[in-house]
């Protein structure tokens, strides 16, 4: 009994330890929420063609590692080799960062230094967009690996240079902002980035080798709406509600009934980052259409960070995913 003891006592151990250590790690920092996206603190207008503070609260892109480049553009750590690196031309952290100067200026905090700093940012996508044929403009991430772009990084473009069209007064921020449009809005299959067919016809991609991420899509999204304001085209309002159609058609795909999934296509639930911005992006957009559809969606996914059943669902789902991925089981 007493060598039974001795080594059953060691494995017990051990597995409590695993379960600690999963349980802090790996579970628990699903459900703090630090740097998703938030609601303003005060009502926004979403449908004035005039646009003022943006649709949420993005100051979570704060804290990241970032610093300034030697011409004052916005640069987030990324991740290369294992390594740390400063990537210059992260598109989307840097039209992000403009937008949020903007909300600061609209909001006359600090305006001299926002200022300055919004027309860095702005100075920077004019100074580095790749314009293609029928007046397509396309901003490229390079990564020391790879060099892509994305829905995501389109739909943020589009809303910084429509702020700068309204604050310079200025058509060439117009001109960049429908040009980027064009891009987004060609197809997958003609070097572009909207689905116009099956099941997700209407969506935008963030990352072509993975389709089907959610947030992305619905950024995207909000910069078309963008467009759809301040130009009045309804071409622009159509695209926007051929995207909000798809999400709803393919809500399935990212409600695992305990967390949100980051893609479509990807077994993992969404980290905390990402399912608090889920969240705050459908109460977003049924601020816009007025579709209880995303309302409802939006109190489902807060739930889901509230209830111990559905934390307990969601850890022995991480667990059976971990020990699959560890046993080379698809």
């Amino acid at each position: 009994m007493i060598v039974f003891i001795a080594i059953l006592l060691p494995i017990i151990l051990c597995v409590l330890y695993f379960l600690l250590r999963f349980y802090k790690y790996n579970l628990m920092p699903r459900y703090k929420n630090d740097k998703g996206l938030k609601l303003h603190e005060k009502e926004i207008d979403y449908h004035n063609s005039s646009l003022k503070e943006s649709y949420a609260n993005s100051k979570g892109l704060l804290k990241w590692d970032y610093d300034f480049d030697e011409h004052n553009c916005f640069r987030i750590t990324t991740i290369s080799n294992n390594e740390k690196v400063f990537c210059e031309h992260n598109i989307c952290a840097i039209a992000t960062y403009g937008v949020i100067c903007y909300d600061n200026l609209v909001s006359d905090n600090e305006i001299d230094l926002y200022s300055t700093h919004f027309r860095n940012q702005i100075d920077w996508l004019c100074n580095n967009v790749v314009l293609l044929e029928d007046n397509k403009a396309v901003w490229y991430y390079k990564y020391p690996n790879k060099v892509f772009y994305s829905a995501v990084a389109q739909g943020f473009v589009i809303s910084a240079l429509l702020r700068a069209y309204q604050l310079y007064k200025d058509e060439k921020y117009l001109d960049l902002a429908t040009g980027a449009f064009r891009f987004l809005d060609t197809s997958v299959e003609n070097g572009g980035l909207k689905v116009i067919n099956g099941d997700f016809k209407g969506w935008y991609e963030e990352y072509l080798e993975l389709p089907g991420v959610l947030n992305g899509h619905i950024y995207t999204l909000l910069g078309i709406w963008d467009l759809y304001r301040v130009t009045k085209n309804t071409y622009y309002k159509d695209c926007f509600y051929d995207g909000v159609n798809a999400i709803k058609k393919n809500i399935n795909h990212f409600n695992l009934g305990f967390f949100t999934k980051y893609s479509a296509f990807k077994l993992s639930p969404a980290n905390n980052f990402y399912h608090f911005t889920h969240i705050t992006q459908f109460l977003v957009l049924y601020k816009i259409t007025g579709d209880t559809f995303f309302k409802e969606y939006a109190e489902i996914f807060d739930s889901q960070t509230r209830y111990m059943k559905h934390k307990f669902k969601n850890g022995l789902y991480l667990l059976k995913l971990y020990f699959k991925n560890k046993l080379g089981i698809k």
